[in-house]
């Protein structure tokens, strides 16, 4: 089974700028490890770095979630991966535009924090 996997390389909804290599990371760890015989097909989304924080944002989660939902709709399993937190808006965005007819959708965000000194 192929799996197809979004890496969104964009730090843009949080303070940290290290954070837009995250999926990055992931991907060639991941591609080094003895899981890789699961077969991930990456696809990276770059943000375009053009207009205010809040348009390229806008953007890059409309991409998001026409990824989300295209993958939703044809019952392929996938992962979204990015950064920080706001690949969620066009994730779940993505899933809720596909139920049919429009359903109600609920979530539970469970935000945990980890420091590592």
């Amino acid at each position: 089974m192929v799996i197809q996997a979004l890496g969104v390389t964009s730090c843009l909804g949080g303070p940290e700028h290290q954070c837009g290599y995250a999926a990055e990371m992931l991907r060639d760890e991941y591609a080094k490890s003895e899981h890789a015989n699961k077969q991930l097909q990456w696809h990276m989304l770059h943000p375009d770095h053009k207009g205010s924080n809040e348009a390229q944002l806008i953007k890059l989660n409309k991409t998001i979630s026409q990824y989300s939902q295209m993958c939703f709709k044809t019952q392929q399993p996938f992962l979204v991966i990015g950064g920080d937190h706001s690949c969620a808006l066009g994730t779940w965005s993505g899933i809720l535009n596909s139920l049919e007819p429009p359903e109600n959708l609920g979530l539970i965000w469970n935000r945990l924090a980890v420091v590592l000194r």
